[in-house]
């Protein structure tokens, strides 16, 4: 799902990449590169109000980048091959300013230059209200190229297919279809860990942990124990892998306990067929892996088939397939 987001806003993004393209595609690349310079200009003017230490001297050096600013962008929306115009009066400026759908909001700001004398303190205008104006007009001003735009629309379209592969990988890719499913025992010992709190009975033994103190689940001792996952319905079943016992205690003083050990899988939870036998302790940091290609199944089961009485200790059933 979060692929799929991705890749519609990856989408949107290469699109509006086009329109933006598309909008700038009357000025040559040396106006741009004209236009570039003069925002470059406008922000080393704004940072150098930043650095003044008082408001009267901090605001005239703003407004001088706002009107830098809003000359570089009028001269982006003129459609004649001039490479620059004149600095604008700031009536022109304050007037072009209002015309901006950017700048909506800044009405207050604008209003506030109208008229204004940069020799007087301007004390009546909020420096603030300048920077948020100044930053509102950086923000909608396009300079990029041509080959910017060649870089940009590579990257996203690197990005689009990166995530589209991504997506067909999620899709097509053996998931663990054990992960929540209901499972069934034949006898719970009592040092098995109590049940997670809100989860299903046994629920540790498929909750995606490899890792429990010291097991997810121990039967009793018994003839022919098991432990069963109930998958919902049937699936083709590409790999089982079972965790044995975490503790290196239960590991090593009960690790001949269950074997030797069948994996059995059933359609109807009636006819059991065995399709892995293990005559080894699974070691508490090595998992037994089992492939398979495709067998389908509801039901997977380990057992103990030894005449004499068992115990099997697991930590975690993962079952992939699809």
């Amino acid at each position: 799902m979060q692929n799929a987001y991705g890749i519609l806003l990856g989408i949107i993004d290469f699109l509006s990449l086009r329109k933006a393209e598309r909008q700038l595609a009357h000025l040559s690349t040396a106006k741009r590169i004209y236009l570039r310079t003069e925002l470059q200009g406008a922000i080393a003017l704004m940072q150098a109000a930043d650095r003044m230490p008082r408001h009267a001297e901090r605001t005239p050096l703003a407004i001088q980048a706002l009107l830098r600013l809003t000359t570089a962008v009028y001269c982006s929306k003129r459609r004649d091959t001039e490479a620059s115009v004149e600095m604008m009066e700031t009536t022109a400026a304050i007037e072009f300013l209002l015309s901006l759908p950017q700048c909506r909001d800044h009405h207050e700001a604008i209003a506030q230059m109208r008229g204004m004398d940069l020799t007087r303190p301007c004390a009546l205008v909020k420096y603030t209200q300048l920077q948020q104006l100044f930053g509102a007009l950086e923000r909608g001003f396009d300079t990029r190229t041509p080959r910017d735009f060649a870089v940009a629309r590579w990257q996203r379209t690197s990005l689009l297919v990166l995530a589209l592969m991504a997506t067909v990988w999620s899709l097509t890719s053996p998931r663990n279809l054990a992960r929540g499913k209901a499972i069934y025992a034949s006898s719970i010992h009592h040092d098995t860990p109590a049940d997670p709190f809100g989860q299903p009975k046994l629920g540790r033994v498929v909750d995606g942990l490899r890792t429990e103190k010291p097991f997810a689940l121990a039967t009793e001792m018994e003839e022919k124990p098991w432990v069963m996952v109930d998958l919902g319905r049937n699936y083709r079943i590409s790999e089982v892998v079972i965790c044995g016992r975490g503790g290196r205690d239960w590991a090593y003083n009960y690790s001949n306990d269950e074997l030797p050990m069948t994996l059995s899988f059933s359609t109807d939870n009636k006819l059991f067929k065995v399709v892995a036998m293990r005559t080894l302790p699974i070691e508490w940091d090595f998992p037994w892996r089992v492939n398979f290609h495709g067998a389908a199944a509801r039901y997977v089961r380990l057992s103990s088939y030894d005449t004499s009485a068992k115990r099997i200790v697991v930590n975690e059933f993962e079952i992939y397939g699809r």
